[in-house]
């Protein structure tokens, strides 16, 4: 029979249990309504920015405490706005040309996006043309009847794509268009399942990198003429090279078309939490470039508002580097 004295003593511990088992639960449970989950929209795996904001986002985790930001893979541009406005992600990342028509609501996009705020600038993402060496495409005139991958559907790539077009007086109606990812368009090219593809990214891009080791390739090059023209109509675009080398078998530059990058976050971000995100992006941008060198090109200044108003955290930033009154 169990004494009294033993009965205590399971007593005591299975009070002692429950008690514990109540502090990991209520614990837990406090704990993570604490802590902050922050989203990022990026881009595609092949691309730049997913990896770049990888980087970023291992600082920020590491930095600010409470805080937890993940990368979302998504087509880049046009989709990361979307998520911006619809709340589900809180930062975002895309071309200064595509954030500009969301903030006036011009096409893509079928209304003005009035909570999109920007934070600074990003490095451009040049868009490339790309096809097989011998496929005697030398312009984009020469796409006429071709099969074509135009990059990631709702990406800030197939919308410059179709710009560019208009820009040569041609659409989608003069060659067989495939929407497909980077990875996706690189499988097609090595298949040859296209004949060329667009990869809208900063230089040089793995997606590219990849698609040289198993084939030859030649990049198409946009004309002067109708550079000048693009430019006069999305001002946020630059007529700039790919220098000669920057891909295996490229002897020379090649003139292309690079819109600056951006980036922000929601209006309902926390003041606090957007200025101590920028400020931790810029004190780290030189060991940032050790894992991207176009970190080298971000820039912070608040002249990104031409792309998208800036956000309370940005202004506050902006004022205490004098560069704002």
């Amino acid at each position: 029979m169990i004494s009294r004295m033993k009965l205590k003593n399971v007593w005591a511990a299975g009070f002692l249990l429950v008690v514990i088992l109540c502090l990991i639960l209520f614990g837990s449970e406090a704990y993570a309504q604490k802590l902050r989950r922050i989203s990022v929209g990026s881009g595609g795996t092949g691309g730049a920015l997913y990896p770049m904001f990888g980087a970023i986002a291992e600082l920020v985790n590491s930095k600010i405490t409470g805080v937890k930001m993940t990368v979302e893979v998504t087509a880049a541009s046009v989709e990361n706005l979307r998520l911006a406005r619809s709340g589900q992600i809180e930062f975002w990342a895309a071309g200064g040309d595509v954030t500009r028509k969301a903030v006036d609501g011009v096409k893509p996009f079928p209304f003005k996006f009035d909570k999109i705020r920007s934070c600074g600038w990003m490095h451009g993402s040049m868009t490339q043309f790309v096809t097989r060496k011998g496929s005697g495409i030398k312009s984009m005139y020469d796409l006429k009847g071709k099969k074509v991958g135009v990059g990631p559907p709702g990406s800030g790539a197939e919308e410059t794509f179709r710009w560019i077009l208009e820009t040569h007086g041609m659409s989608y109606n003069d060659f067989h268009a495939y929407k497909l990812s980077y990875a996706e368009e690189v499988a097609a090219m090595q298949d040859r399942r296209i004949d060329a593809a667009i990869f809208q990214v900063g230089i040089p891009t793995s997606s590219i990198v990849d698609l040289t080791m198993s084939m030859e390739i030649e990049l198409i090059p946009i004309g002067e003429k109708e550079a000048k023209i693009f430019t006069d109509k999305y001002p946020l675009f630059f007529y700039q090279k790919i220098p000669a080398g920057t891909y295996k078998g490229q002897t020379q530059d090649v003139m292309a078309l690079n819109p600056l990058g951006a980036w922000g976050a929601r209006i309902d971000v926390p003041e606090d939490l957007v200025y101590d995100v920028m400020k931790i992006v810029q004190d780290n941008l030189r060991q940032l470039a050790v894992v991207q060198v176009s970190f080298r090109e971000w820039q912070f200044n608040p002249s990104v508002e031409k792309a998208a108003p800036l956000h309370a955290g940005a202004i506050k930033y902006y004022k205490e580097k004098g560069l704002l009154k």
